[in-house]
């Protein structure tokens, strides 16, 4: 490395020896653990608007914006030009060149104002569409809205290695050995704009297939390392893509969640009901004798699958008698009533999951149900009435399948 830093010590013009010496260092950064790749690509963008100027940084319109010129003079609508990299000089037309920029050089973005849509009153909410290069639309917003952004979805080329997305204007293909940091350098530069978007319940979602998807999870981990990290896989093509060994169907979406938060609503299910369980104990701690005042007979009307009345426990030493007792005979004239106790399948003494006095109090707000089944009469309690669950790791589903019900409009 000394040897280098010789070498770049020749180096007549300042500007380059500080960059090449800035980059040297950025190069050499030890990075014990994450996602290592070439992070500094420049990356450049064309400013069709902007004046061309004396010493502005231009490309020629039909040509590669990274064949860069500086504009040592503009006269009579020609512009002498320097090549930045071959050090050519040319007369060029000024209508033949369009002003670049590289990205962190100060630019002044601004919103002008196209069309808008009307379909409702003035004071329903709005919905703006801004058409721009994505990280400029994103510095833009930051003004505003940095820290208030609810949600921020983000569905970026997929990188491929076909003809799907451009970097300086280029195709970037398979055969570009710099494909993948050149993805990687455009997406971070994008998710850290985002991130200072978010609010602190803020959730982003990245939407992404299984080429980048290895490398975009270590960015994400990296870039986000105070949020969950979670992977929902969508089944959006039922038939699948043609391919070797497999035929894809589903793409994959990275949800970000601020670590300690539940900002993810549930999924609403109609008629869902209540979670119901048997109200007689399984499992450690189930036996009549490990907790006997929650062993008590429990009254019911077998004609009318009705619970009648909860009965008090019965002390250990204590037999449970079979049918019920004279005064509750009583209490139910004209009804069959039979008597059941916290009985498993082998007949082995259980006990209920409530205490008596609960198991009244639950019987009388209607959450006790009465179901015969294969090993006699069961009572069964409800958790808790629901009309929604957590959303699944795998969503499948036909409204999902973009190849057979994907529409445009």
């Amino acid at each position: 490395m000394a040897a280098i830093d010789d070498l770049i010590a020749q180096i007549e013009d300042k500007a380059l020896r500080e960059r090449l010496t800035l980059e040297m260092k950025r190069l050499t950064r030890e990075k014990k653990f994450g996602l290592v790749f070439e992070e500094h690509l420049p990356e450049l963008t064309p400013i069709y608007s902007a004046r061309v100027r004396r010493h502005s940084k231009v490309a020629l319109r039909d040509g590669r914006l990274t064949d860069l010129w500086r504009v040592l003079s503009v006269r009579d609508g020609e512009a002498h030009c320097r090549n930045i990299g071959s050090g050519e000089t040319r007369q060029i037309p000024v209508e033949d060149l369009v002003v670049v920029k590289q990205f962190g050089e100060p630019i002044f973005p601004a919103l002008t104002p196209v069309d808008k849509v009307q379909n409702g009153p003035d004071e329903a909410s709005w919905h703006t569409l801004i058409e721009a290069d994505n990280y400029h639309a994103l510095q833009l917003l930051e003004y505003l809205y940095a820290g208030k952004v609810d949600c921020i979805y983000i569905d970026p080329p997929y990188n491929t290695g076909a003809r799907d997305w451009k970097y300086n204007n280029d195709y970037v293909d398979a055969n570009d050995r710099w494909r993948h940091s050149k993805w990687l350098a455009m997406m971070q530069r994008r998710l850290i704009l985002a991130k200072r978007l978010l609010c602190k319940d803020g959730v982003l979602i990245v939407t992404i297939d299984d080429g980048e998807f290895a490398h975009l999870d270590c960015l994400l981990e990296e870039l986000f390392p105070e949020y969950w990290r979670y992977q929902v896989s969508i089944e959006h093509n039922k038939r699948g893509r043609r391919g070797k060994n497999f035929a894809k169907s589903n793409e994959i979406a990275i949800y970000l969640v601020r670590k300690g938060l539940e900002p993810i609503s549930e999924e609403p299910i109609e008629g869902l009901g209540g979670e119901t369980r048997n109200l007689r104990r399984t499992g450690s701690g189930s036996l009549r004798s490990q907790r006997w005042r929650k062993f008590y007979p429990i009254y019911i009307d077998p004609d009318s699958a009705q619970i009648l009345e909860i009965g008090e426990p019965v002390p250990l030493g204590e037999q449970r008698f079979e049918k019920p007792p004279k005064e509750i005979l009583q209490k139910y004239p004209g009804k069959k009533v039979l008597v059941i106790w916290p009985l498993d399948e082998q007949g082995r003494e259980k006990n209920w999951h409530y205490a008596n006095s609960r198991a009244r109090s639950e019987h009388e707000q209607g959450k006790l149900t009465l179901k015969k089944q294969s090993y006699g009469w069961q009572v069964y309690y409800s958790l808790r009435k629901k009309d929604s669950k957590k959303y699944k790791t795998v969503w499948v589903g036909p409204r999902l399948d973009a190849s057979t019900y994907g529409t445009w409009s």
